[in-house]
């Protein structure tokens, strides 16, 4: 029941919290079988609260047991479904003991419960994937075992993607992918069963792989974002679309792949010009927004400007919303900050945060209401007005910043027209060349499909 109770304010949670939630299941989700989900893990806590409010399934987790350190804090995780586990640097001496931990897993999932578990076992928001742990495999292949492979046990990969992985009304994108069927590893297990745990978690590993951007470096990553970039900006396309954004990347991943090792020189050639293009953008403080409208100045003017009467006309409201949801809009990523240096941890701990001091907030705010009208019904159509003036703000902040880089950009157009108009050649080539090798390795693949 706690549970269930604390998975229904998840979900209201992450609705205000996220933009947009983009969730696209490639096969159909075991509602009845036992299941072991597994996934990248790029913001720690979070990450198990997006999948678990996602999927209609209830969910026990294995969890680093540093985090149980008195009996309290044990009592109240276990009531979350929590499994401890202990990694190498959790013991003093000798190797960490889960067999305790492993049985329980396997319970559970013989009375057809569903785990959930990251394969990684550390948190790092780089899109860059880490060698998977074998103790997925190693409970997914123990619980077939004790039920002579009868279990029907299915592993779900999943792909958790986010635009900005701490900060608030940013966008999130969750991939399930084909489910592996652990009794497939059947005849492995019984001739050689390392071989076969080997054999699983690599399976697991490259299905997790292509559902998320998993980059070789930080290189490779701001080389696919760039990229990415100049399509989105070249074509119009919204960067609230996750998915379409994902599946470029996706495309151009590839497509460096096959560059790199197909025409190296032309390849570090195209890559050069695109590093000192990003590189002045920086230097002049421009990006590639502003480069990709300058065509378009005057009546980009005209509606920045239109815009910005009317944002002044609003103002007002936006001031009376701040005021009235200043702290619980603020208090959270100041607790997120205060608490850990690693951004890893910051969305989690802002929506717990989040959690806790909203609700108080405006409770207090009600009876300060209360004390000041001393009229119920009064006190409660002004305190509905509440939140909404908070989300009102807010988005007001975002179209302000929106108007303002407009308008930044007419300026510098008429401030820096030569080296503008330097960067529309230079953005013009670059795009030129991209299209050519875009053409090339679309036709690459429409020959490897038909042989």
């Amino acid at each position: 029941m706690f549970y269930r109770f604390l998975k229904w304010i998840a979900k209201i949670a992450l609705k205000v919290f996220f933009k947009k939630i983009h969730f696209t299941s490639l096969s159909e989700i075991p509602k009845n079988s036992p299941l072991i989900v597994v996934s990248n893990h790029p913001n720690t806590f979070m990450d198990a609260i997006l999948v678990a409010s996602l999927i209609n399934r209830e969910f026990y987790f294995l969890t680093n047991a540093s985090v149980f350190t008195n009996s309290f804090i044990k009592w109240f995780l276990k009531k979350l479904h929590m499994i401890p586990i202990y990694r190498n640097q959790d013991v003093k001496e000798g190797n960490p003991d889960n067999t305790d931990a492993f049985k329980e897993c396997i319970l559970h999932l013989k009375n057809q419960g569903a785990l959930m578990i990251f394969p990684e076992g550390v948190s790092e928001s780089k899109r860059q994937l880490k060698k998977f742990k074998t103790g997925t495999a190693r409970i997914a292949l123990l619980a077939e075992e004790s039920s002579n492979f009868s279990l029907e046990l299915i592993i779900l990969p999943i792909g958790i993607n986010y635009s900005e992985p701490e900060n608030f009304r940013s966008n999130a994108l969750i991939i399930t992918g084909n489910p592996i069927y652990v009794k497939d590893f059947k005849e492995v297990y019984l001739s050689n069963p390392q071989d076969a745990v080997n054999r699983l978690t690599d399976s697991i590993y490259y299905s997790v792989q292509q559902l998320v951007i998993d980059t070789q470096s930080d290189y490779e990553d701001e080389l696919i974002k760039n990229i990415q970039t100049l399509f989105v900006n070249q074509y119009g396309l919204s960067h609230n679309s996750v998915y379409g954004i994902f599946t470029i990347e996706k495309k151009i991943q590839s497509a460096i792949q096959y560059f790199s090792v197909q025409k190296p020189f032309d390849w570090h050639e195209l890559t050069t010009e695109l590093k000192a293009y990003f590189y002045t953008l920086g230097k002049y403080e421009f990006d590639d927004y502003t480069i990709s409208n300058a065509n378009s100045l005057k009546k980009l003017y005209r509606i920045s400007l239109v815009e910005f009467i009317l944002l002044l006309i609003l103002l007002p409201l936006f001031v009376l919303g701040w005021f009235t949801n200043w702290v619980p809009y603020t208090l959270p990523k100041l607790v997120a900050t205060k608490m850990t240096p690693y951004k890893e941890y910051h969305a989690g701990i802002k929506l717990i945060t989040g959690l806790i001091v909203f609700p108080v907030w405006y409770f207090l705010s009600y009876l300060w209401l209360g004390f000041l009208f001393h009229n119920e019904i009064q006190t409660l159509w002004i305190f509905i007005l509440f939140p909404i003036l908070g989300f009102f703000s807010l988005n007001f902040s975002f179209k302000w910043q929106e108007v303002q880089k407009k308008l930044k950009l007419v300026y510098e157009f008429k401030r820096n027209k030569r080296k503008i108009a330097e960067l529309k050649i230079q953005r013009k080539n670059l795009i030129s060349k991209l299209l050519k090798l875009q053409m090339e390795y679309q036709n690459y693949q429409s020959e490897m499909i038909s042989n």
